[in-house]
């Protein structure tokens, strides 16, 4: 009995001594490696899911409340609705020199088909006959803010008997302070006037309070053209 378990304990000891050898060989061989695992794969990029947007909207940027998009132009009047005010709810007229001073005549009025394309324009006719008599026309601003723009302008020509240059004047701050400005070469044909703003801030400080547009026909301005007739049409700030 005790042969035989001597006998299976060289067995086993051979078969161990075996397996040893046989994994030794293998592993000299290069018949066994590690093999690193896989690389992980990239993460995928992340993506933002988009805000559904209303039918009919479009994506818009935020601009300051007073800033005019660049090239904008503001018309005050193209006075072809005949109505008496502009599109920032100023009225318009003619204004004359009365007692004690010496007494102008001035009207105005809204015509139809004597615009540039035939449209209505405004037909201002004056007398200052009377030595030292003055008048013209006036447009409320009611307090527009003109700093986002360059140039007050508006067509004009003469019509009849017309001078060839007037007063301009634009005020501000209820009309404490005046800028002046003399429009020349006034012709019987239509013509855009662009005055640059920049003329009236040095008497003016400042354009986000104008008040009031003024033509003036006075002796200085119209010359020996004591009575005459204008027509003015799409007055704008550009």
């Amino acid at each position: 009995m005790n042969a035989i378990v001597s006998s299976r304990v060289r067995e086993w000891n051979w078969t161990v001594v075996a397996a040893m050898v046989l994994t030794g060989m293998l592993v000299g061989c290069g018949g066994s490696k590690s093999v690193a695992p896989p690389p992980a794969p990239p993460a995928p990029p992340k993506v933002e899911t988009p805000v559904a947007k209303k039918p009919g909207t479009q994506e818009t940027k935020a601009t300051p409340a007073d800033a005019a998009p660049s090239g904008a132009v503001k018309i005050l009047s193209d006075f072809n609705s005949f109505e008496r005010v502009n599109t920032i709810g100023g009225g318009f007229g003619g204004w004359n020199s009365t007692e004690p001073q010496p007494e102008a005549v001035v009207e105005e009025k809204i015509e139809d088909g004597v615009g540039p394309d035939g449209s209505p324009a405004w037909k201002i006719s004056y007398d200052i006959s009377t030595p030292g008599s003055f008048c013209g026309s006036w447009m409320k601003l009611n307090d527009f803010d003109a700093r986002s723009y360059s140039y007050l302008a508006f067509d004009i020509k003469g019509e009849g008997t017309y001078p060839t240059r007037v007063k301009c004047e634009l005020k501000n701050e209820n009309n404490a302070n005046v800028g002046r400005t003399m429009i020349t070469g006034i012709s019987d044909q239509w013509q855009r006037k662009r005055i640059p703003l920049a003329k009236f801030k040095r008497a003016l400080g400042n354009l986000n309070h104008l008040s009031e547009w003024v033509l003036v026909m006075d002796e200085a301005a119209v010359g020996k053209v004591k009575a005459g007739t204008i027509l003015v049409d799409n007055v704008a700030f550009e």
